[in-house]
């Protein structure tokens, strides 16, 4: 128990080290300056080396102050219009026993997450991942994301985030005589959440295969792989010439579960559907998506 808590303790303190290191920094200073100097050269000390750390400490409480998660960016799929895709992320979020999101957003990307923006949960589902993997594998993947949160929930992440935010821009508005103390604590915080981000992973893992099965769970991962490696050709070479590609006509929703089923058959009107949205993804100006 204790090893989920290190991390969150790690950040938590992050703040009260800084000031105590400001502090410690003033008073050996002030110790140096009456042994060796006789009381002079305190000024040119602190603009060395207290200055930085205020105003890095300043930049970094204001960065964390201001940090606000956006919304996703994307089509919003409702639950109305695409009752099947809803019902199916409503069943794998009971399954890993924590809360459905409340936006459904599909994204130019090789991805699936699930984030917390403006106080809702948002799962950002990856339009190549709808248009290349069959339900069972799209099932798998979507099991493992909310398997992340099992027991937990996506306001904590965003604490833990803005926390984050803290550190790394004190690390970065430091300068250069500092910048190694704030590395290592960077580093000290990796190793303190390794333990419960392994046991995260390992939670996710299991949900997935308890949600589709060892098989397709483990082509799931090589799916994704594969998929990454297409989509970045498609995106070089051939997304400028989806405008005038067609796709065969789908088939009928299927009114019971197969995880044969190509994944987009979650989504009312199929391959129509999917087609609308790689015209309307392909003429945004998203910043992974190159039209030629």
């Amino acid at each position: 128990m204790l090893y989920r808590l290190a991390p969150k303790l790690v950040l938590w303190i992050f703040p009260v080290v800084v000031v105590a290191l400001i502090a410690g920094t003033v008073m050996g200073i002030l110790a140096a300056s009456d042994a060796f100097f006789g009381g002079d050269g305190v000024v040119p000390m602190l603009q060395i080396l207290v200055i930085p750390l205020v105003v890095a400490l300043f930049f970094g409480v204001r960065a964390a102050i201001i940090y606000k998660p956006e919304p996703a960016e994307g089509i919003e799929v409702s639950p109305v219009e695409h009752p099947q895709l809803w019902a199916e992320v409503a069943e794998l979020a009971a399954l890993a026993q924590t809360a459905p999101p409340n936006r459904i957003v599909i994204v130019p990307e090789v991805n699936a997450s699930v984030t917390e923006a403006a106080g809702r949960r948002e799962l950002e589902l990856g339009l190549p991942l709808i248009a290349t993997f069959t339900r069972g594998e799209l099932r798998a993947v979507l099991a493992h994301e909310l398997g992340q949160f099992a027991g937990g929930d996506t306001a904590e992440l965003s604490r833990i985030i803005r926390r984050l935010v803290l550190l790394h821009q004190v690390r970065k508005k430091a300068g250069v005589l500092w910048r190694w103390f704030f590395t290592l604590y960077a580093r000290a915080y990796a190793i303190a959440a390794g333990p419960a981000s392994r046991e995260a992973e390992l939670r996710a893992d299991q949900l997935s295969v308890l949600a589709a099965g060892p098989r397709t769970a483990s082509e799931a991962m090589r799916a994704i792989v594969r998929a990454d490696l297409t989509w970045q050709v498609l995106e070089e070479d051939y997304l400028w010439l989806f405008e005038a590609a067609t796709r065969a006509g789908a088939t009928d929703p299927a009114t019971a579960y197969d995880p044969n089923l190509p994944a987009y058959e979650l989504l009312t009107g199929g391959g129509g559907w999917l087609d609308a949205a790689e015209g309307e993804l392909s003429i945004r100006n998203w910043p992974l998506v190159s039209v030629a």
